[in-house]
């Protein structure tokens, strides 16, 4: 068998800050080519949108987490050209953040997480997730062949690598692939059924 190539990363990208400091559900994010910093359709809900393009920052505020309508979805798409930080004020459901695009640098959620789904391709800097509150359902896909890491510092359920599934417990880390590590996780409070496979 030959041995895998080493994953290449891109060159870097000037840093750019999403601010969600209502939460967010229901949405996809992905990373397009337009001229704005930003574009949205949150699927009847009214945001309250504030883009700062000196600063490289967007702040979306919705009253509601939720679209109208059980199988609306919502679209926010940034700009490609620029490497994002999402930031969540409080929690996020049914988020699905297609980083196919080397447009991606982080998350951070400061409350609870549910079913969110990462595409993560190969970024030109190490992308870092953190999650304050509870998280579960949560999926990582990325490049094959890009190290990454889960920490957990609280307890740990149903945690999946590469399709291995590793033992309950508390705390500690899980690493998957080698070289330098490119996807970093941290779940500060308790995870359950955190997925981390390859594309």
């Amino acid at each position: 068998m030959m041995p895998a190539a080493p994953v290449v990363s891109p060159p870097a990208l000037a840093p750019a800050l999403l601010r969600l400091p209502r939460g967010l559900a229901a949405c996809d994010i992905a990373f397009g080519d337009f001229d704005a910093l930003a574009d949205w359709d949150l699927a009847g809900r009214r945001p309250r949108v504030t883009a700062e393009p000196r600063a490289s920052r967007v702040t979306v505020a919705v009253r509601r987490m939720r679209p109208i309508g059980r199988s609306a979805r919502g679209r926010i798409t940034l700009a490609a050209d620029r490497c994002w930080t999402i930031e969540c004020g409080h929690g996020l459901a049914d988020v699905t953040i297609d980083a196919s695009r080397p447009a991606f640098a982080g998350l951070a959620v400061a409350g609870g997480t549910s079913r969110l789904r990462v595409l993560l391709g190969v970024p030109a800097e190490p992308v870092r997730l953190r999650f304050a509150g509870g998280a579960s359902h949560v999926e990582l896909v990325r490049e094959p062949g890009l190290a990454a890491r889960l920490r957990f510092a609280g307890a740990h359920a149903g945690v999946r690598v590469d399709g291995a599934r590793h033992t309950s417990g508390r705390g500690g880390d899980v690493t998957a692939g080698a070289g330098r590590t490119l996807l970093e996780c941290k779940f500060e409070s308790g995870a359950a059924h955190v997925s981390l496979s390859e594309a």
